[in-house]
């Protein structure tokens, strides 16, 4: 487990820099018709987001916490980066 030093700990922004392909590409190989974006777009997790703030996180720990939360993570779908 992480731990994460509550006094230094204070609200932070976070930048996703993403670059998609033209069709998602999954590590367990599994097919899809989908395209890059749209599968990312359906990882989303707007839910956990709004619990805690959408791009302006309040602390380290909340987000942490929210990538630790199972719900959150079976979001994951194995994707590949871009090379």
């Amino acid at each position: 487990m992480v731990e994460i030093d509550r006094a230094d700990d204070g609200p932070f922004h976070m930048i996703n820099l993403i670059e998609f392909r033209e069709k998602a590409d999954y590590r367990d190989g599994r097919e899809t018709d989908l395209t890059g974006r749209e599968a990312d777009a359906s990882y989303a997790p707007l839910e956990f987001l709004k619990q805690i703030g959408i791009v302006r996180y309040p602390s380290r720990a909340l987000f942490f916490q929210m990538t630790q939360d199972e719900a959150f993570q079976s979001r994951s779908h194995g994707a590949l980066p871009v090379p």
